[in-house]
């Protein structure tokens, strides 16, 4: 028997074996095979991979680079060489690899989403951060929440100063000595790049030598700074520096992703949180208040935290709002008994018309909760600001402040933009719990902020500068795709969290216009739970923006 099919025969035991678990006895049949056959490229492929399996890193490069020896376009080779380089944090070598499976395969959804997870551990880049959060009466920060500056509201500010936060943004942007692209102004709605619309600036004489090797991590090798969704090159020859990583771009929208950025030593700057599965039963308030001490507690979903969604309770009301918000039997006429009560209480109010209207609000608010599609519900312990005196008047504030987040070369610094209080609409103590603990940055513009004392800015700016690089480290490396599997082989409140990311990673996806991979996982959710409406609704969305109806 010639020796190359002896090797393929040896390979297929070593297969057999590989499919039995049985690894150690499968490396004794491939490394036979590779001696037999050293110019087969499937034979050092699966030495590799058994290698890959046993955390023989080494080894194993030394099977794939065979291979690839062999056929330079092998592209099961290059893409698990990469892994392997992925592993062991080799990034910048893994994404050679990763860029010769692309120009074999621009499609190629394996490399497309390692070529992300590469980027996101070294890639230089630009956030503009927004961070809503409390300073207590010990003047310690605690961080709400994190969002995008390109998306979130400043009127509030625009209204007390001059220049704009978005002027400001620009300055800082400026002074970085890049010139920038900015699909939008900060604050505002993002306008689609299709629609050829960019605002900033472009220093056409600024000499930008050519450089033989493109170093991802290097922000003076870009030509510009992008903000929004799209990945879209502007014109030929420009590099754009994309400010959203899709770690960053799941962690802003999703309240306990963000809270897991913040890691054990970090956790001082939170409020206490938790996640619970989306269900009523009768020890639900008192598990909740004995894991959260408190007086007071915020309830909200971890997709969206605004005014809408968003429950500021009393201890003493904790068990009632929870069966509203849960309980979907008889919703109607519960919430209508709800409503009445609270009616009466208020019928005695001097503005009892206004509350009545906020009252009803907040009746719509409560029956969204039951056509929402998380599975899960996110309980913060409430943490009062410290109180602010306006016009004769106590508020318990919250305040917004704007950031640039910059990586270069692995360190990431931050920059202090600005930062102004937004209060409530009732001083504290009167009206609602509502009215006077939460302050709405969408709403009422103008009378309801006031400015910052330079005391406080530096209290609070001095803190993030501490806190917020450790965090976006932690954001910029979250490899969400092992973090899905991990939580779809578990148990089975773990596989519904499991499958809401996916989805969520999935719309993510479609909405920066990458279709194949968000179809991907589309397929992947339907595959796993064929019932699942929210993935037929996207596709639908995508076949609508490819215009394939």
């Amino acid at each position: 028997m010639p020796n190359t099919d002896k090797a393929k025969q040896f390979k297929e035991q070593g297969n057999t074996q590989f499919k039995q678990g049985l690894y150690e006895q499968a490396l004794e049949s491939y490394n036979t095979a590779v001696k037999l056959g050293p110019r087969i490229k499937e034979v050092w492929f699966n030495l590799g991979f058994a290698l890959k399996i046993l955390n023989k890193f080494e080894e194993a490069l030394n099977a794939f680079s065979s291979a690839i020896t062999i056929d330079p376009a092998y592209i099961k080779a290059l893409w698990h060489q990469s892994d392997v380089l992925i592993k062991q944090g080799k990034f910048n070598e893994a994404l050679v690899d990763l860029e010769q499976v692309l120009k074999i395969d621009s499609e190629n959804l394996d490399a497309l989403a390692s070529k992300e997870c590469c980027l996101d551990h070294i890639q230089a880049k630009v956030c503009a951060v927004t961070v809503d959060l409390k300073l207590t009466k010990d003047n310690v920060v605690k961080i709400l929440s994190l969002k995008r500056a390109l998306q979130t509201s400043f009127h509030g500010y625009d209204e007390l100063n001059n220049p704009s936060m978005d002027e400001l943004f620009r300055d800082r942007l400026t002074q970085l000595g890049l010139p920038f692209f900015i699909n939008s102004n900060i604050g505002k709605h993002i306008i689609p790049a299709d629609e050829g619309y960019f605002e900033g600036t472009l220093n056409h004489g600024r000499a930008w030598p050519p450089k033989a090797v493109f170093d991802y991590s290097d922000l003076s090798t870009y030509r510009g700074i992008y903000g929004g969704y799209e990945t879209r090159a502007l014109l030929d020859g420009q590099i754009l520096l994309i400010d959203d990583s899709m770690g960053w771009s799941l962690v802003s929208e999703n309240l306990h992703l963000m809270h897991e950025a913040f890691t054990e030593d970090l956790l001082c700057y939170r409020p206490i949180c938790k996640m619970y599965p989306r269900k009523y039963n009768a020890g639900l308030a008192n598990r909740i208040s004995s894991e959260m001490p408190g007086n007071k507690y915020v309830i909200y979903e971890p997709y969206l935290y605004d005014d809408k969604t968003l429950f500021i309770v009393d201890k003493s009301e904790l068990n009632e709002i929870l069966q509203l918000l849960l309980v979907k039997d008889n919703l109607e006429e519960r919430v209508g008994k709800y409503y009445q009560t609270k009616v009466n209480s208020l019928l005695r109010q001097p503005n009892f018309i206004e509350l009545e209207q906020e009252l009803q609000q907040e009746m719509m608010f409560i029956l969204s909760w039951s056509i929402s599609y998380s599975p899960f519900f996110m309980v913060e312990q409430y943490v009062p600001s410290k109180l602010l005196n306006k016009k004769g008047e106590k508020f318990e504030p919250t305040m917004r402040v704007a950031l640039l987040l910059i990586r270069d070369k692995q360190a990431i610094k931050v920059i202090p933009i600005d930062a102004y209080w937004k209060l409530p609409e009732c001083p504290f103590g009167k009206g609602e719990l509502r009215d006077y603990a939460l302050a709405d940055f969408g709403g009422s513009i103008g009378k309801f902020s006031t400015l910052v004392s330079e005391h406080d800015k530096a209290i609070v700016f001095g803190q993030l500068a501490q806190v917020m690089p450790e965090v976006f480290a932690n954001i910029f490396t979250l490899d969400i795709g092992r973090k899905i599997t991990d939580l779809l082989n578990s148990n089975a409140e773990n596989v519904k969290y499991g499958k809401y990311l996916l989805m969520l990673r999935a719309t993510s996806y479609g909405v920066l216009g990458r279709y194949s991979q968000a179809l991907s996982l589309i397929n992947k959710s339907v595959a796993i739970d064929s019932k699942n409406s929210k993935a037929y609704h996207e596709r639908g969305l995508i076949y609508h923006r490819k215009c394939q109806y």
